[in-house]
């Protein structure tokens, strides 16, 4: 455990790390999580082009069921997105609920989230973290 003026920085995959940690103990969040683009294109060929389409195969869904029934408005809204906007927008926000959930748990009241996210995706993760 860190000593009160102790700095940490954690990179990695963040929902594994944000399980082992305290509630109430993180002052700031910076999350650069994957973006939901549907495909990235660099320069005028697709030379380096990749798909970034978010299918149910990403989805944990152990904490998404957990997601589920402790948050059932939010659930609402994730497969309302999925009906209005796409299938792959409900795994993205399924793949993202919980490491919100967490991070709310982790933050300080008097705390801040900064969340690096695509334009694409922008307004369901507000959503999602005005929900939460």
């Amino acid at each position: 455990m860190p000593t009160p003026n102790e700095k940490i920085l954690y990179i990695g995959d963040n929902l594994p790390i944000m399980l082992g940690m305290e509630s109430d103990s993180v002052d700031l969040i910076y999350t650069d999580p994957p973006f939901k683009t549907e495909t990235f294109r660099q320069g005028k060929t697709e030379k380096h082009s990749f798909n970034d389409t978010w299918s149910d195969y990403q989805v944990d869904y152990a904490h998404a069921v957990a997601l589920k029934f402790q948050y059932p408005e939010i659930w609402q809204m994730i497969c309302l997105a999925g009906k209005m906007h796409s299938p792959a927008m409900q795994h993205y926000l399924e793949f993202m609920a919980p490491c919100m959930v967490q991070m709310h748990r982790l933050l300080k009241p008097t705390g801040s989230l900064y969340l690096h996210c695509d334009p694409n995706a922008d307004y369901y993760l507000r959503m999602l973290l005005d929900g939460i």
